[in-house]
């Protein structure tokens, strides 16, 4: 069930975690290295869309002429 839709602006941990296949150890790693910005509204921690994208573009290239 993936409630996310391209039209969203806000997501729950768990919608993170549906969109990128991470577990939840994973997001929550992320978040505390500072990598992916979480805020809290609430006792709800959601992560910005454009926060999500952002972190999702920094993550490395994989680059398989070096696997060799």
């Amino acid at each position: 069930m993936n409630n996310a839709s391209p039209d969203k602006h806000v997501y729950s941990i768990k919608q993170v975690r549906e969109l990128t296949g991470f577990c939840n150890e994973k997001v929550y790693q992320h978040i505390r290295a500072g990598q992916l910005i979480a805020r809290k509204c609430g006792r709800r921690t959601i992560v910005l869309a454009s926060d999500l994208e952002r972190f999702l573009h920094s993550l490395p290239r994989l680059d398989l002429g070096s696997a060799r």
